[in-house]
């Protein structure tokens, strides 16, 4: 109910929302310390379509470079709750300026705290709710600076499909996350995304293939951005 009631509300945004094509790709690794401590990492590569020409060539240009260090500090065993912080996050964004597809990038660094992750079951399904705040430094690469702080939840269940021994799963993944932003004085909805995937867990490999809607505000313009993507996770 909650899914269909975004949905409703932003159907009107969506019709009228310019549409980009996108790829998505990510790499994770995630080592446990001791029973409370956990430390992870990841990089992400995308990429994007000339949208000037709306081309569908997902591929074609650079869009994203991330680098990320996450440390998760067990507060509940019972629950699975979680603390979580990224103390080190560094983005840099490419935009296509023009039909003939020149690029200018953007360098930005985020400060995660305060982070809160917590696993439920129900029967078979697995839940997952994650509450987030970001503190964004944008244009770090400019003379002036633009700090924005944005929370973010995201609700995400798993469904297992089919086992096929011990070590081999086969699951069906769908999430739900929302951004908040407030940048200048201004507070606004700033994003939403809607993701499905098919998951393989395969021993400590975990590999996720689908397809995210997101719907973007930027510049006081709405996007639909269109995102296939690829989430490699290695559980140590």
């Amino acid at each position: 109910m909650f899914i269909i009631a975004i949905f409703l509300i932003f159907f009107p945004i969506f019709s009228m929302a310019q549409i980009r094509q996108e790829f998505w790709s990510r790499l994770v690794m995630n080592k446990t310390i001791d029973n409370k401590w956990n430390l992870g990492g990841d990089i992400q590569y995308r990429t994007q379509e000339n949208y000037h020409l709306q081309d569908n060539q997902r591929f074609e240009n650079e869009l994203l470079q991330s680098i990320r260090i996450t440390v998760y500090y067990k507060i509940v065993e019972e629950h699975k709750l979680s603390l979580i912080a990224s103390p080190i996050v560094y983005f840099r964004s490419f935009d296509v300026v023009n039909k003939q597809g020149d690029i200018v990038d953007y360098r930005e660094y985020r400060w995660v705290v305060g982070a809160m992750q917590q696993y439920t079951a129900f029967k078979k399904i697995s839940l997952r709710s994650r509450l987030q705040y970001e503190m964004r430094f944008l244009k770090i690469d400019s003379p002036n600076i633009i700090l924005q702080h944005r929370p973010r939840w995201q609700l995400q269940a798993t469904f297992p499909l089919c086992k096929i021994n011990q070590n081999f799963r086969i699951n069906y993944l769908t999430s739900e996350e929302m951004f908040i932003a407030n940048q200048e004085n201004n507070t606004f909805f700033e994003q939403n995304r809607f993701q499905n995937a098919l998951q393989l867990k395969y021993n400590f490999i975990e590999t996720n293939v689908g397809l995210q809607k997101t719907l973007h505000k930027v510049r006081k313009e709405w996007l639909k951005r269109d995102q296939w993507y690829i989430s490699v996770n290695f559980l140590f």
